[in-house]
């Protein structure tokens, strides 16, 4: 099978499904579908660097490339990366596993039983002899981030916690040795929030900021997101804290996320929905509910993002959401309300459909509010006219405020109201 890929598409590398057993992890994401040309930075190739690999005899001898023999860990990284930089073409065959990596029973494999100082020191040198062959640069970043994001975070997350504290700061000093080298901002931008800030604050030696990340992210909780004005952060602990900088919390992924509506419930005049959300309390200036207008049979549309200011069809007024954030690091509780006898007057049945809206940089996310089995009646009074207000669960339970002017020959004799100010 690999032979056949090789020589169909010229290949001096081919890579063939690797399977895990008894628990041996294998990132599969490699292996979705045949790819005939693969590189280090549009796919996940510095997380297959195993020699389980085909190679073409040719490629091996130009280059002379040979093992490095200094490592007793990881030995076969150095030469699959330089046979891969030298390569004309990589290619993937899914859909067949050609190997299992196999974990023993008494997980006695070499790469589970050696101690942190140990592996510490062969990632060093891994690294080293990578560097020695890939120059500075995009290709370079994409492959140490494999080794700061897995190895050495793995290190910091599993092994320092358990360390007396002289046996932390051995370890911290050696991570930062290897951050001051590699670790540039081509790297750092590839990493998760929670890595890029263990290994900065592992850098930085401060261990007692670190062991508080460290506490909080032990058990994976949701994710909390600070917004700000061009710029999304991820909630970690000491987040805006002298001794931490801003950018290691940053996310490239912006859209809003974990939003939950709990109850919706008429009281009064007001449409008062509560839920959560996964941002800071502090973001509440970001978000608003919006009504968007539908036509009689127009379906209620999916979460979406446009140019900030750039909204088509939903009214240019929002109104204010409140935001209280019991837990710290936890998500906001998140309280919204519409004044129904606000709404425009319009003939003939009107339908809106109730959105949230979050403000980040130039972009407004436009997300529907869902909550299942919700079907209320109100009557509003606008003068000597009433208008009868249904808010329904439609389909995928979108929240949808249907009014409906009752007949002139219905209304009873009533006491004039004021009529209220603005659109809703």
């Amino acid at each position: 099978r690999l032979v056949k890929a090789a020589e169909e598409w010229h290949s001096d590398v081919v890579i063939g499904v690797m399977e895990g057993v008894n628990g041996r992890f294998v990132d599969q994401r490699l292996f979705v579908q045949h790819e005939p040309d693969v590189d280090f930075q549009r796919f996940p190739l510095a997380y297959s660097l195993s020699n389980t690999k085909l190679f073409r005899r040719s490629l091996i001898d130009e280059h002379r490339i040979r093992y490095a023999l200094d490592l007793r860990v990881g030995s076969d990284q150095p030469f699959v990366v330089e046979a891969m930089t030298h390569a004309r073409r990589i290619s993937v065959v899914a859909g067949y596993a050609c190997y299992y990596a196999v974990r023993r029973e008494d997980a006695a494999n070499i790469t589970y039983a050696t101690q942190w100082g140990v592996r510490l020191g062969d990632v060093a040198a891994i690294m080293r002899h990578i560097a020695e062959v890939v120059p500075l640069g995009p290709t370079r970043d994409a492959i140490l981030r494999r080794h700061f994001q897995w190895e050495l975070d793995k290190l910091i997350r599993l092994d320092l916690p358990a360390l007396d504290e002289v046996d932390q700061r051995r370890l911290a000093s050696g991570i930062a040795a290897l951050a001051d080298d590699y670790l540039t901002d081509g790297v750092s931008a590839y990493l998760t929030v929670p890595a890029r800030v263990r290994l900065r604050l592992s850098q930085r030696g401060d261990l007692k900021t670190l062991h508080r990340v460290l506490a909080y992210t032990k058990d994976k909780p949701p994710m909390v997101k600070a917004l700000r004005a061009d710029h999304v952060y991820q909630w970690l602990p000491a987040f805006g804290e002298p001794e931490t900088i801003e950018n290691w919390y940053e996310l490239d992924d912006d859209a809003p996320k974990g939003l939950v509506i709990h109850s919706a419930e008429i009281s009064g005049h007001q449409l008062v929905l509560r839920g959560q959300i996964g941002v800071t309390a502090d973001s509440s200036d970001h978000l608003r509910l919006v009504l968007q207008p539908l036509s009689a049979d127009e379906p209620t549309p999916p979460s979406g993002r446009h140019p900030h200011g750039c909204g088509s069809g939903v009214t240019a007024n929002g109104l204010p959401v409140q935001l209280g954030q019991p837990v710290v690091g936890g998500p906001s509780q998140l309280l919204a309300s519409v004044d129904l006898r606000r709404l425009p007057v319009a003939e003939p049945d009107v339908r809106w459909s109730l959105r949230l809206q979050t403000d980040v940089g130039r972009w407004t996310y436009d997300t529907p509010v869902q909550l299942p089995g919700v079907d209320l009646d109100h009557v509003v009074h606008h003068g000597l006219r009433r208008a009868a207000v249904q808010v329904v669960s439609e389909r995928q339970s979108r929240l949808v405020v249907h009014r409906l002017a009752i007949p002139l020959a219905a209304q009873p004799p009533s006491k004039a109201e004021p009529q209220p100010i603005g659109t809703f």
